[in-house]
Order: structure tokens, then sequence, then C-alpha cells
């Protein structure tokens, strides 16, 4: 059961992206996206920390990489204080 868990926790987090540097928002996505991620996160600690997150496979992968890496950074606890999904290109699903 722990080696399932690991395993999926490894893939999941496989998908998921944070950079390190001054971002903001808008240029973490666009920076992100160009590179295949789909869904964003940012975390914000109670001192004001800010932290983005994002991941090519789940808006909860985006979100646990930025929690994550803003605890990290502030030593706070983290909420998610801005989350973003853009469109797949080339979903058909709509046409039909």
């Amino acid at each position: 059961k722990l080696f399932l868990y690991t395993l999926i926790c490894f893939l999941i987090l496989s998908c998921t992206t944070v950079l390190e540097g001054s971002y903001t928002w808008d240029e973490f996505i666009q920076e992100r996206s160009a590179n295949g991620d789909f869904f964003f996160a940012e975390a914000t600690a109670p001192d004001g920390t800010v932290s983005f997150g994002s991941s090519n496979d789940s808006q909860w992968g985006a979100n646990t990489m930025a929690t994550r890496h803003c605890s990290e950074n502030s030593g706070k606890i983290c909420r998610i204080t801005q989350t973003k999904t853009l469109p797949r290109k080339g979903n058909l699903l709509g046409i039909f």
C-alpha cells in the first residue's frame, strides 16, 4: 500500500513544476503554458510570501506544488489564493 501511494505521488509530482525566481502571476502562466502546463495555482502565506505551481495533468498537482513551495519558503501554512485552468488545444469534445 505504501509503495502504491509513493508511486502515485511520484507520478503526479513528475508532471508538476515550480519555478524559482521572481514572477508575476501572468508571467508564470505565460512561461509554464509555453512548456505545456494547463493548471496553475498561487499560494500565499500569512506573512505575504507568494509561490506559484503548475501542472500539465491536474489542478490538485498545481495546488500541491504551490502550497508546498510556499510553506518551505515561509515556514508557515499557506493557502491557495488563485487558480487558473487553460483550455487544452485540440479538444474536439465541444464540437459534437
